[in-house]
């Protein structure tokens, strides 16, 4: 993959020869904190979703 670095000093050009621009800009480093963040709040969710579906069922352990 190649990569230029924004202007700004956050995130970077990335070529996209489909779009008028000819690059998108990306942080690489935001995407992962936004993703990491996404799965921790879909883990808590899950845990108690599955935390009150036991308590229903009588499956406490």
């Amino acid at each position: 993959m190649t990569a230029i670095p924004h202007p700004s000093g956050e995130g970077l050009y990335i070529p996209n020869m489909e779009i008028a621009d000819k690059c998108d800009r990306a942080d690489p480093i935001a995407h992962t904190e936004m993703v990491l963040e996404a799965i921790d709040k879909t883990e808590k969710t899950g845990r108690i979703r599955r935390s009150r579906s036991s308590s229903r069922l009588g499956l406490e352990s």
